[in-house]
């Protein structure tokens, strides 16, 4: 199973430690995994997008 990652200044990153279900809307099925973000994760995106 695929597991999305965040995607921040050009670069992948994030801790697979807590990951979520991504689901086929159509058919319910279970696709993918996404890494949920931290508040550091989300730190790194603000500061990022203030640049």
């Amino acid at each position: 199973m695929a597991l999305i990652r965040h995607f921040v200044s050009g670069e992948e990153f994030g801790s697979p430690e807590r990951t979520g279900p991504v689901f086929n809307p159509a058919t319910g099925e279970r696709q993918h995994e996404v890494i949920l973000a931290s508040v550091s994760d989300v730190e790194t995106a603000i500061a990022a997008a203030r640049t």
